[in-house]
């Protein structure tokens, strides 16, 4: 059958039969496939075909699918402008993808709470670490309430005690004065490690048996009263068991 039929399947337009019933401003026109390759690949996506029957060096898109900004009409009919796509009357696609929705906005997330590691939870468990990996300067002293000790060669004394009960409480002690403000703890930290920490840990400059004190300066001493002599503060205070750590 000869003439001019518009490709896009479901239109039934051919120039044989439009021509009758055109007006002189109704008139249907017939648009070849251009040669420009990007605006003609663009046609063809836009007629969906695929068939064998389908040839785009001899198919034809009629005017109805092509909106009027598209259009110019020139002597006996349209001219279709660079570019222009059909967006009319065409038929559905037989598999669209949808458009995703938007994606909300991201919302804050609290900081998920992470849990404390805990080392022992029993002292049988760092009594046992402490057997198995102990520094040697350090020696079991009693065993019912863990107390290790770190002896003092040159003044054949303990010099510092460690005190862990069975509620992995500790206690450190220099001599026989408690260490204030010692907040490190076994439970969470294995027992070698917490006492390196112990071994950091050095007696105030200054102190002496005497409990009045010349103090040159404050680092390191979390307690202290100024003793006032004939009205007027002294140059000497009295230090409760001031260690700090070097």
């Amino acid at each position: 059958m000869g003439g001019k039929h518009c490709c896009v399947v479901g239109c039934h337009n051919s120039n044989a039969k439009t021509k009758l019933l055109e007006s002189e401003r109704k008139r249907i026109s017939y648009f070849s496939f251009p040669k420009d390759k990007e605006w003609r690949a663009k046609l063809i996506l836009a007629v969906n075909r695929a068939d064998a029957s389908f040839n785009p060096d001899t198919a034809h898109i009629c005017s109805v699918h092509f909106e009027d900004k598209h259009l110019l009409f020139h002597g006996n009919g349209y001219k279709l402008i660079t570019g222009s796509l059909p967006t009319l009357s065409l038929p559905k696609k037989s598999i669209e993808t949808p458009c995703a929705p938007a994606r909300p906005d991201p919302t804050s997330r609290p900081t998920p709470i992470v849990p404390e590691r805990v080392v022992y939870y029993s002292l049988a468990e760092v009594r046992k670490d402490f057997e198995k990996n102990h520094n040697g300067d350090w020696v079991k002293v009693r065993d019912d309430a863990l107390v290790l000790g770190k002896y003092n060669q040159s003044a054949g004394t303990m010099e510092k005690l460690v005190t862990i009960t069975d509620d992995l409480e500790v206690t450190v002690r220099f001599g026989e004065v408690v260490v204030q403000g010692f907040e490190n703890s076994v439970e969470k930290m294995r027992v070698n490690i917490f006492l390196e920490a112990v071994d950091k840990i050095t007696k105030c400059a200054g102190i002496k048996d005497s409990p009045d004190v010349t103090i040159k300066s404050s680092q390191g001493y979390r307690f202290f009263s100024t003793h006032v002599i004939n009205g007027k503060p002294s140059n000497k205070r009295k230090c409760f068991s001031q260690y700090a750590s070097s």
